[in-house]
């Protein structure tokens, strides 16, 4: 082997020990940590809870995007690789994003801002009555600014007392129990804890029965309630049915007729309900009568 072939495979070496040495030296590129907070509105308190966070890799493909990571919590923080992403928080039906760029080996600090508030919402039987602990049915639709019957439903529950989180805006509420039912439109400011309450204008009534000899009837019973009034038809439009022994209806205030049947008995009764009013009502069943055809 000639003196210049033994130089060239010396140096050969001596790069290589080189470059080994550097990459021993330097190794991998380290990640980098990202603390992540939300508020309700610009300059307000941090959310401590109750906020669900995902963290999306924005250099996939173009257009697409891929999850890295996601948390629940408060505040939270993310040790990734250098590099873009898109960060997303959400809180009750309110959300918002923002890209951010981590790099390697530092640290960063972001706030992301819900632009939402808080709306309590309570329902009662009748005005300045105690609001209602369970049972109702909460609907919330987005009403569009100056119109009547454009509304896209937000979210839904089955609750006494409900708290929303939403968007700041204007909305519709709508509660249900029995078949009572009132809506009220309100606006949510970011930022701030409101409070509706709808009044329902409904009552309860009872309903038992007593057979025609004298005895209670534990069940078997077909009730159905009906609005006394009849409409232009002349008919009477059925509200409610239920079979069992003793029943309870949730009924708007009004006035209704309460008809019952058993194994050829029958009773009926007209029943005038107020706001708030809660009426128990035995009704006394009647043979009926056998029409015997010649």
């Amino acid at each position: 082997m000639n003196h210049r072939l033994r130089k060239q495979i010396f140096m050969f070496f001596l790069m290589f020990f080189a470059l080994a040495q550097t990459a021993c030296k330097t190794g991998p590129a380290k990640p980098g940590k990202i603390e992540l907070m939300a508020v309700l509105a610009e300059g307000g308190e941090p959310i401590s809870s109750g906020l669900w966070w995902e963290v999306l890799k924005t250099e996939v493909e173009p257009g697409q995007k891929s999850k890295v990571v996601d948390k629940a919590g408060g505040g939270v923080s993310f040790e990734l690789p250098a590099g873009n992403y898109l960060v997303t928080v959400t809180l009750g039906q309110a959300r918002a994003e923002k890209l951010v760029t981590v790099k390697a080996e530092s640290s960063a600090k972001d706030t992301l801002i819900l632009n939402a508030g808080r709306k309590l919402l309570s329902a009662t039987m009748v005005e300045g009555g105690e609001p209602i602990a369970s049972g109702l049915w909460w609907e919330i639709f987005a009403t569009k600014e100056g119109a009547t019957n454009e509304r896209t439903k937000i979210t839904d529950r089955s609750s006494g007392t409900a708290e929303f989180i939403v968007p700041a805006g204007r909305y519709l509420a709508t509660v249900t129990l029995g078949k009572a039912r009132a809506q009220k439109e309100f606006e949510v400011k970011a930022g701030e804890l409101g409070k509706e309450q709808l009044v329902l204008e409904a009552g309860l009534i009872r309903l038992s029965a007593t057979a025609a000899s004298g005895s209670a009837v534990s069940g078997g019973l077909w009730w159905e309630v009906f609005e006394a009034a009849p409409n232009s038809a002349g008919e009477q439009k059925k509200i409610a049915d239920k079979g069992g022994g003793t029943v309870e209806f949730i009924l708007p205030a009004g006035n209704y007729l309460v008809k019952v049947k058993m194994e050829g008995q029958k009773a009926e009764q007209t029943i005038d309900l107020t706001p708030g009013e809660k009426k128990e009502v035995n009704l006394i069943l009647e043979q009926q009568k056998k029409i015997n055809i010649a």
